[in-house]
């Protein structure tokens, strides 16, 4: 019997890494990474655009497409639509010719499909959503949080939270894992950039964070992220 009930909790962890308690419905983002055969890429994004505005233009299936600029995935685009767990129910289907759309536009650009995912938008965790919304890039984190550590972790991101929201000029976006896997991460965080020079650019987060903690709080939080997570990769990402 507590080897069931182990069994049981370790996969709650496994879905939820930080955990939400809101009873409203999730919001979740499905993403696929995509690559484009040599040449195609513009192909590539015309048929999407089209496909996109065919069949995911607004609601709860509403589509978008992000290229990946650095990264391991380099070269990579990621499709993305957003909704809830009930709208992957009456996501467009065959019988209203989205697959046959896709199958005759998009798939002959396509060299390889790559990961596919459930990412679920943590509201209480993230600031700044309009600040994002008019950005033209953005940087992703993808961070590993250790085993028995999602508590300490998800104290550290609100006060992160807290930090970027009294600056008032960072989008800083927190997503959950929903389908979790040996080899996957457990949370990524989202930051808003509007060009590379950015940067270059002294954010002041530091500063703004220790106002909020006291002196020396940034330099103890950056210690305790490197004792609760194990890794994290970082993908900078192009609007389309």
């Amino acid at each position: 019997m507590k080897k069931v009930l182990l069994t049981f909790a370790l996969l709650v962890f496994c879905f939820v890494a930080i955990g939400q308690t809101d009873k409203k419905p999730t919001l979740i983002s499905e993403t696929v990474y995509i690559l484009p055969k040599t040449g195609m890429s513009t192909q590539f994004e015309n048929a999407i655009a089209q496909h996109n505005n065919k069949f995911h233009p607004v609601g709860s299936h509403h589509a978008v497409l992000r290229r990946v600029e650095y990264g391991d995935r380099a070269g990579w685009y990621v499709w993305v639509m957003r909704g809830t767990y009930a709208s992957l129910d009456s996501r467009p289907t065959s019988d209203k010719g989205h697959d046959d759309d896709w199958n005759k536009t998009v798939d002959p650009t396509v060299e390889r499909y790559g990961n596919i995912g459930l990412w679920a938008y943590d509201e209480k965790l993230s600031t700044g959503v309009d600040i994002f919304k008019k950005s033209n890039k953005y940087i992703v984190w993808a961070v590993d949080v250790k085993r028995g550590k999602s508590k300490e972790f998800k104290a550290l991101i609100e006060k992160l939270r807290a930090t970027y929201e009294t600056m008032n000029n960072r989008a800083f976006l927190v997503y959950t894992n929903q389908i979790h896997t040996a080899k996957s991460f457990d949370v990524a965080l989202l930051w808003n950039l509007d060009k590379y020079a950015d940067l270059d650019v002294d954010w002041k987060t530091k500063e703004a964070h220790e106002k909020l903690n006291g002196v020396g709080s940034w330099e103890k939080m950056v210690e305790e992220w490197m004792t609760i997570t194990e890794d994290h990769t970082v993908e900078i990402r192009t609007k389309l």
